[in-house]
């Protein structure tokens, strides 16, 4: 998982959690590893969770259940440190965002659970069938399960005190675009320290 150094801003400003969502082959890990390097975030994934338990999503493994618990846990003690995080993570279902955006902590001193103070932004990436095909097969891969995702992701809605932030991501123009427009839409004028 990359880590980044602390930035100095991090700990003056509320962190950001941001959860980057779409199909596979959306550009998803790209725009994380960017938001990791360019402006220090903590990248945390739904896919390096299923390889460190080498769990197969298609295998019918009954951890595949708890994947998105896990990348949970995962974000929470960067976001406890003050620092920002993003979740690079299919987030196919409304149920998966939720317990992705959750921010509650156990606090053995009072019991109690308080939510951390965080800045949420849910963030939509897609790419056309064709252009999605065509990077399955750059990578050499063929892609098997379209018809599974495209029917059974749920759209992208309004959720209360989450930023929503939609990108196409269809070639190098546009990817390039996201970087220069999500930062701005993210209000992130710091580079890590």
């Amino acid at each position: 998982r990359a880590r980044c150094g602390h930035s100095a801003m991090s700990l003056m400003t509320t962190p950001w959690l941001v959860l980057l969502a779409g199909l596979p082959r959306t550009g998803k890990s790209t725009v994380a590893e960017y938001l990791a390097s360019a402006h220090g975030f903590t990248r945390v994934c739904s896919d390096e969770v299923r390889d460190d338990y080498r769990i197969n999503p298609w295998s019918g493994d009954p951890r595949e259940n708890l994947v998105h618990m896990a990348t949970h846990l995962r974000s929470l003690e960067p976001l406890l440190m003050g620092e920002n995080v993003v979740v690079d993570s299919t987030a196919m279902f409304v149920g998966q965002r939720r317990v992705l955006f959750d921010t509650h902590i156990f606090n053995p001193a009072s019991g109690a659970l308080p939510a951390l103070t965080v800045r949420r932004a849910l963030v939509l990436l897609e790419a056309s069938d064709e252009v999605i095909e065509q990077r399955y097969r750059d990578i050499g891969r063929r892609l098997e399960n379209r018809a599974f995702y495209r029917e059974r992701f749920h759209p992208v809605t309004e959720m209360p005190g989450v930023t929503v932030l939609r990108y196409r991501n269809d070639c190098a123009a546009d990817l390039e675009s996201i970087k220069q427009q999500m930062p701005r839409h993210l209000g992130l004028s710091f580079q890590p320290g």
